[in-house]
């Protein structure tokens, strides 16, 4: 009987607590709800000058921790997005064969070769620590299929400074079949500025180790309908910077 005297005392004692600790932080957060909406009923009445008068009395912060990077790499989708014209041929991503920088139109197959992606930031202010890079390519055929190849990361630092751009270095071992492959690398930061720009492509051939070096690539038509397609060679090319 004194045991049970006990545990409901002592439950007694724990709902007071829970009660009388919980209710006055209720109570104030409730009031403070309801000050903050009143404040905000009475903004909505201000006409768009009187409101344009109170934003600018607001505190502006400008903290680095506010600062969101811009990772990048050559982006075709994007620059088309921006009515530009654009290569293929990305300058920012190099396939590499012991060391050594070699044509993407003539690539062995089954063949292990290096990618070397570089990425840019535009942001002045924010750097990005351990941003994950991932590559992969495209076979063509009835579909379109992306094959992953590996995911790295990589440190990048502001623009202008150090670590910047970065390096991100992968090894790809090409198909067996000869053909027209496409590497994609692209960028992955939660906080971008500008994700738009995060994704770039690389235009490849696998030929057969023979010379001249031929190779061909598959056309399908989605469509439901008899269709034409004309071929027309691209011969556009990145402009040389001024000295």
């Amino acid at each position: 009987m004194n045991l049970l005297k006990f545990i409901l005392k002592l439950l007694l004692e724990l709902l007071k607590t829970i009660a009388y600790g919980w209710a006055p932080i209720i109570i104030e957060f409730l009031k403070r709800l309801a000050q903050t909406l009143k404040e905000f009923c009475a903004y909505l009445k201000l006409s768009h000058s009187e409101q344009t008068d109170l934003d600018d009395k607001c505190a502006h912060f400008d903290h680095p921790a506010l600062h969101q990077p811009d990772p990048c790499i050559y982006s075709q989708q994007y620059l088309l997005s921006l009515g530009l014209a654009v290569t293929w041929d990305n300058p920012d991503i190099s396939l590499l064969l012991n060391g050594v920088v070699v044509p993407e139109t003539d690539l062995l197959p089954d063949t292990e070769y290096e990618i070397d992606a570089t990425i840019w930031n535009n942001s002045y202010d924010a750097p990005v620590v351990g941003l994950r890079i991932e590559f992969s390519f495209l076979s063509f055929g009835a579909s379109t299929v992306s094959n992953p190849i590996g995911a790295t990361y990589v440190d990048l630092g502001v623009k202008g400074g150090p670590n910047c751009p970065a390096l991100a270095k992968m090894p790809w071992r090409t198909p067996a079949t000869p053909g027209h492959y496409c590497i994609q690398v692209n960028i992955l930061w939660a906080d971008d500025a500008n994700p738009n720009n995060n994704l770039g492509q690389n235009n490849v051939d696998v030929v057969a180790a023979h010379s001249p070096a031929e190779f061909t690539f598959s056309l399908r038509n989605n469509t439901d309908t008899t269709q034409e397609y004309t071929f027309q060679v691209d011969t556009y090319a990145i402009p040389s910077q001024p000295n």
